[in-house]
């Protein structure tokens, strides 16, 4: 049984702005996690990676509370002067309902996308996921 607030929310999923601006500042706050986490493993202060990625400290305590609104590029910066790049991981805004099993072939791996009932959502493509997590460079 679900609560108000997830039917409230997943009605909500369907209007194209709201979705937007609920995919927006998800990836903030995930991206402002995924900073303080790698800061927090590496066992830097927020100083020490401001120096090592040559931006302020105030700077980074905005990335690591989700008020600032980095670049990709920034991003990566950021994580490769821990020594570590972000990967990311695709999944649903919602749980999917009426879904099929589809094997796509692409140049560089054979993957099995998911496929709704819902036109807007059909792209989803489970096997090309791979977790937002900071992994060392290989």
């Amino acid at each position: 049984m679900t609560n108000q607030w997830t039917d409230s929310h997943l009605e909500w999923l369907r209007d194209i702005e709201y979705r937007g601006a609920f995919g927006a500042e998800t990836a903030k706050l995930e991206i402002a996690a995924a900073i303080a986490d790698a800061r927090s493993l590496a066992r830097v202060s927020q100083a020490r990676l401001a120096e090592l990625a040559g931006v302020s400290q105030p700077y980074i305590a905005k990335l690591e509370s989700g008020d600032a609104n980095p670049t990709i590029g920034r991003v990566g910066h950021l994580f490769a002067s821990l020594w570590l790049r972000l990967t990311l991981n695709l999944v649903p805004l919602e749980p999917l309902t009426n879904i099929e099993s589809v094997a796509i072939e692409s140049q560089s791996e054979s993957v099995e996308a998911i496929v709704t009932s819902d036109a807007d959502s059909s792209w989803v493509n489970s096997s090309l996921a791979r977790p937002i997590a900071m992994a060392p460079f290989s």
